[in-house]
Parts: C-alpha cells; structure tokens; sequence
C-alpha cells in the first residue's frame, strides 16, 4: 500500500551521504553484520518504494566508487553535486 501512495503522489527520496566528514571518516560504509550503514538504509528504504523513487546523492569526490557501485547494485538513481551547498545538491537531484 505505501509503494501505491508514494508512486501516485509523486514522491521521492533523497539519501544524502559523503565519504569526507572529519568528525569520523568513512561512516556511510561503517558496517554492521556484514552491510554497510548506507546499504541498510537503502534496504529498509526498498521495502516501501520502488527503486526508481530513490537517489543516492553526494559530492564530488574521489571516493564515490562506494556510492556508485551501490546505487548499480540496488537500481537506484545516483547523483553528484556540490560538496559546500548541500541545498544546491538537494535541488539538483529533485531536477
């Protein structure tokens, strides 16, 4: 039932994650039982939508094979966008 209200309203979701924080570095691919933090989240994410209404969006930066090769993985829309403006990131991956 959430699947048919999310596709006939239109609505999407944005993961936002990057690799780069320096408070602790590399916590999206931080792993528990075997999976990375953002592949749970992912997972729990296709559970009520279609792969096609999620995005995985981050910056530019050398480290996005791990991004990539997720969002491959799962069929997920992937999008980079600035590092700094992470609104100019939300915009751009709603467009």
């Amino acid at each position: 039932m959430t699947k048919k209200i999310l596709k006939k309203n239109k609505i999407g979701m944005i993961i936002l994650s990057r690799l780069t924080s320096t408070r602790l570095k590399n916590k999206a691919k931080e792993e528990i039982n075997g999976l990375s933090l953002t592949e749970i989240l992912i997972l729990r994410l296709l559970k009520i939508a279609d792969p096609k209404n999620i995005c995985l969006a981050t910056c530019n930066s050398s480290k996005n094979i791990f991004y990539k090769k997720l969002s491959k993985k799962h069929n997920l829309n992937f999008f980079i966008g600035s590092k700094k403006n992470v609104l100019k990131r939300i915009i751009g991956t709603a467009e």
